[in-house]
């Protein structure tokens, strides 16, 4: 059976990450691939051959069998195949995984560290919880009526509020959100000259990963005090 190949201007689109800042074509080629190729092969000079689905039956139906399609075979996704090879290079497993969450991780490792905090989200604790989420929206909402009537709603409460209610789990005092914010734009933003540590535009595959390694080694050592101060003095958060 031939395998269904996307056309390259949508596989192109794919992998830019230009096309996200221009969503209106972007939703266009998605609702094509859904409607004609929802289950297709696409291919692009710079990466791997990679399948798009984009029907959502199919997309619960992948996550919902682990069993067939595994989460930590790849490090991430969209990601060339000169940097990912670079990333496979520098991890000690060549597994390419230089931050490893509970999403890119198969059994039984997976059940393994949800259950080092799943009984933290149990209801009772979930209730205290909101009550917490709910005070942190409403403050979010009044700083952003004191704007004036306009407000940069990415800038004045998306990049705050998640990281606020991120924060008040883990017990991240209130005062170190400066440091939170510009650590977490940092990782997500290690090619953004905007957002990078260096302030200057990443030209290679490798400046990337130095970028995110000490980023990362920030964040480790910040969450290591913390448990540290946990360990002996024990609180609700998690």
């Amino acid at each position: 059976m031939t395998k269904p190949i996307l056309p390259g201007e949508v596989a192109a689109a794919i992998v830019d990450p230009v096309a996200y800042g221009q969503w209106d074509a972007l939703h266009d080629q998605l609702a094509w691939a859904r409607a004609k190729a929802p289950l297709a092969v696409a291919e692009n000079p710079d990466f791997d051959p990679f399948w798009l689905v984009t029907r959502h039956a199919d997309i619960m139906a992948i996550s919902k069998d682990p069993q067939r399609f595994a989460n930590g075979v790849r490090p991430t996704v969209l990601t060339n195949r000169d940097g990912e090879a670079i990333a496979r290079a520098a991890t000690p497993n060549n597994d390419g995984h230089l931050v490893r969450s509970l999403v890119q991780m198969d059994a039984p490792d997976h059940m393994k560290y949800r259950l080092l905090t799943q009984s933290w989200f149990m209801p009772k604790n979930l209730k205290i919880v909101e009550d917490r989420i709910r005070t942190l929206a409403r403050a979010s909402i009044d700083r952003m009526l004191e704007q004036g009537g306009e407000t940069d709603f990415a800038r004045d409460v998306a990049a705050h509020y998640p990281l606020r209610v991120i924060m008040d789990i883990l017990g991240v005092p209130p005062e170190d959100e400066p440091r939170m914010l510009m650590l977490t734009q940092q990782l997500f933003g290690s090619t953004d000259p905007e957002l990078n540590r260096s302030r200057e535009a990443i030209t290679s595959a490798e400046q990337a990963i130095a970028m995110l390694n000490y980023v990362i080694a920030d964040f480790e050592n910040y969450f290591r005090d913390l448990t540290a101060d946990r360990r002996a003095n024990p609180r609700e958060d998690i």
